[in-house]
């Protein structure tokens, strides 16, 4: 996904992330955060969203593709989870959820460089631990 999203951003495409702030997931959580500075180095925008947490996850392509579920985009829980995935061809649906995405950016923080290097060595290393372990997550 993230090499995905680095060559869309090499491309010129507007690619943005937001993630939740927290998560349901704590090991989940951690080796994500170890992944942020893959992103960061490739000057894709990463924004965390505060509270109430946001389980869905979507995406918007070319105002008319949209996918929009429950399922992660990893290989643990494309083979193995039951969830589900939906792909709507629609520029109404992709402008409702486009503009649904950009209220939640209001409300978001960017995520920088600065705000990773300043977390204490040991979340660090707990986080590229917790990353190690990204398979069976």
């Amino acid at each position: 996904m993230i090499g995905a999203l680095v060559g869309a951003r090499l491309r010129g495409v507007d690619v943005k992330v937001l993630l939740p702030e927290r998560t349901n997931v704590h090991l989940a959580h951690w080796a994500a955060q170890h992944n942020l500075k893959h992103l960061l180095a490739r000057e894709i925008p990463v924004y965390s969203l505060p509270a109430p947490f946001i389980h869905t996850k979507a995406i918007v392509i070319d105002d008319y593709y949209s996918l929009i579920g429950s399922a992660n985009l990893d290989p643990r829980s494309l083979r193995l989870n039951f969830e589900l995935g939906l792909e709507v061809f629609s520029k109404a649906f992709s402008n409702e959820l486009d503009q649904y995405f950009n209220s939640n950016l209001n409300s978001a923080t960017r995520v920088g460089n600065s705000q990773l290097e300043k977390k204490p060595t040991l979340i660090r290393i707990r986080n590229a631990i917790a990353w190690l372990f990204t398979p069976y997550l």
